[in-house]
């Protein structure tokens, strides 16, 4: 199947050799890349009780700054454990994959003593700026305060759509990969909802999450599949309803 994947690069490549291996013929178009932001100084010499962690671009910013200090690392899934682990981070937790629920465990192991954190002192979120809130109102609904530093932005890449339409999605791609809702509006901005339809049934919309497939056009209706989990396991998962 010609399957279009939206996700910035590098993250895009390594998508398009694990869509080769099942087969399928990737074609690329990054909606955003990835700037990273320094740290402000003043940021990694505090006694924060623990890091967090929700993106492994985040764990690219700030590389080992924090990680001298033996602070524990949250973070909302396997793949940013890894690459915290890969900067030098030790003592790495990773939550299921979603915000609410790395929230539910940092409160978890706050209340059991795990996480020794003083009263008062907010744990360290290293994120973006355009970010679901999620996590921030996880942990404040459990009275655990909470600090963002946003290290990095995703910025637009910009194209015509006459480019998208003549060189990317000609001819018709089997199925779009969308990760993010800023990632599902900036793609319907490029090409019309009904561009996707076709005689043999159409393209097929896989979303990262629900809150993904919420931000596609209503109208694509059973065109839409959403992962079972938010990760690219699960979202690669619902290609194999197209064979």
């Amino acid at each position: 199947m010609r399957v279009l994947v939206t996700r910035p690069e590098p993250a895009a490549y390594r998508t398009a050799e694990r869509l080769v291996a099942l087969g399928h013929e990737p074609v690329l178009l990054p909606l955003y890349e990835t700037r990273l932001l320094e740290p402000e100084p003043g940021f990694t010499g505090r006694p924060w009780p623990a890091l967090v962690f929700t993106s492994a671009n985040a764990v690219k910013a700030v590389g080992n700054r924090f990680a001298a200090a033996g602070r524990p690392v949250y973070t909302v899934g396997a793949a940013t454990a890894q690459a915290a682990r890969g900067a030098g981070y030790e003592t790495v937790r990773a939550g299921s994959g979603s915000g609410r629920d790395l929230a539910e465990l940092i409160a978890g192991e706050a209340a059991s003593g795990v996480l020794a954190a003083p009263e008062g002192a907010p744990v360290l979120y290293l994120t973006t700026d355009d970010r679901r809130r999620d996590l921030e109102e996880g942990l404040a609904k459990a009275g655990i305060p909470v600090e963002a530093l946003c290290v990095y932005r995703m910025e637009e890449i910009s194209y015509t759509t006459d480019f998208v339409l003549s060189v990317k999605i000609t001819p018709l791609p089997d199925a779009v990969l969308l990760y993010s809702p800023k990632a599902a509006r900036r793609f319907f901005e490029l090409v019309a909802a009904q561009t996707l339809d076709s005689p043999a049934g159409g393209t097929i919309v896989s979303c990262l999450s629900a809150d993904v497939a919420a931000a596609c056009p209503r109208s694509l209706g059973d065109g839409i599949r959403i992962a079972e989990a938010p990760n690219e396991a699960a979202l690669l998962e619902t290609l194999g309803s197209l064979r």
